[in-house]
């Protein structure tokens, strides 16, 4: 038995439950694995390049948009990406651009963005250009804006949530028809369709299950499809 096993033994440090090898450091609740840090990046992105495949998500000559938040989700998807196009795994004639969203307000996912240096690295890394729009560049006014003049009406209580959803979902759209994408990529995973589903359940507004799963089935004229290729991870 090696001196790694011998330790975890004595300190009873669980093994990972696919390779066997190394201690775990993650568990998974939906499998009940227990994984170490390879074992976990790897299912992440077996099960990533699985659903671009059996959901035909990514296609020869697509111009794929990457909706960047800040998050480690949107950053995972944007590197993984990369990387499958860079291995072939995804036609290489694929265009990938990323881009975020400055909301235009404290509070906006764009501030919270700690890692700025990361993506651009990532777009260095992986030839994928990456550049930031403003709701003032887009739409001429701000969320503040927006917010502060329903508000001034008096009675007109809508969250800064609210707002931002709205016209991020209207601003991508636009984003997409400007740099005439094919697709857009978000990186919604499986806690986010949990909700998505509850929410839609308890709100009884069944017909939004139509943009449900990492490709919905809805074709609107002049919208760009979206796929959610971490939306089984």
């Amino acid at each position: 038995m090696g001196l790694l096993k011998r330790v975890n033994r004595i300190m009873d440090i669980p093994m990972c439950t696919r390779c066997g090898r190394r201690p775990a450091n993650y568990y998974r609740v939906s499998s009940g694995e227990r994984l170490c840090l390879n074992c976990l990046f790897k299912s992440i992105e077996d099960t990533v390049l699985w659903t671009i495949r059996k959901y035909r998500l990514i296609s020869n000559g697509d111009k794929v948009g990457i909706a960047i938040s800040g998050g480690k989700d949107s950053l995972t998807l944007m590197y993984l990406l990369g990387k499958f196009r860079r291995q072939g795994k995804i036609p290489r004639d694929v265009e990938l651009v990323a881009f975020s969203i400055n909301e235009g307000h404290p509070y906006s996912c764009f501030y919270r963005m700690a890692r700025v240096d990361y993506v651009q690295k990532l777009s260095e890394e992986f030839n994928i250009p990456y550049r930031v729009y403003t709701f003032k560049e887009i739409f001429g006014v701000t969320a503040s804006d927006v917010a502060h003049g329903l508000w001034s009406r008096g009675g007109i209580n809508v969250h800064m949530c609210t707002i931002d959803g709205v016209l991020r979902r209207r601003a991508m759209n636009i984003i997409g028809r400007q740099l005439g994408l094919t697709k857009i990529a978000t990186g919604h995973n499986l806690d986010d369709e949990a909700q998505t589903v509850l929410l839609n359940v308890l709100s009884n507004d069944l017909d939004r299950f139509a943009w449900f799963g990492p490709r919905p089935e809805v074709d609107r004229e002049g919208f760009i499809p979206r796929i959610k290729p971490p939306s089984f991870r």
